[in-house]
């Protein structure tokens, strides 16, 4: 016998399946006291818990959740869905956007390069108000849906 102990995977993998471990494992068990102790104490931890009966809660959470996040509380949209079109309208902007933008950046540079730098500070203040403000309504919406949560 080495005078190294196994490790607690190890101690714990012998209690769980001693059927998986190596024999160097077993044959360390055999011989140490203090691990086949810790082994021991694994496996009599193991059937309490397996003895232990199955938590039964008196309600039922995923209808409590389910319920609260179909609140009219939770519901920012008017009664026109807007909601529903700005979930689709911000990302497909956003394609509409990007792809041109990706794929004539050389021209849109020579385009853009003889503007103003006033026009450009425009264009710029109002695409970062823009994504501002869209952070801004999904910071919100996430801080009602915690607090219907938590009440």
């Amino acid at each position: 016998m080495s005078g190294k102990h196994l490790t607690e995977d190890m101690l714990q993998q012998c209690a769980l399946n001693p059927g998986e471990c190596p024999d160097e494992t077993l044959t360390h068990l055999f011989e140490c006291a203090e691990c086949r102790k810790v082994v021991e104490a694994y496996e009599h931890l193991g059937t309490l818990l397996r003895d232990q009966p199955a938590p039964v809660f008196e309600f039922d959470l995923a209808a409590a959740v389910i319920a609260r996040l179909d609140s009219p509380e939770l519901a920012v949209e008017s009664a026109s869905g807007a909601r529903q079109t700005g979930r689709f309208l911000i990302p497909l902007i956003a394609v509409l956007v990007a792809f041109p933008a990706w794929f004539f950046w050389k021209t849109a540079y020579f385009v853009f390069s003889a503007a103003s730098t006033g026009l450009a500070g425009i264009i710029l203040g109002f695409a970062g108000f823009t994504i501002l403000s869209a952070f801004y309504k999904y910071y919100r919406k996430y801080q009602q849906v915690l607090h219907l949560l938590n009440s």
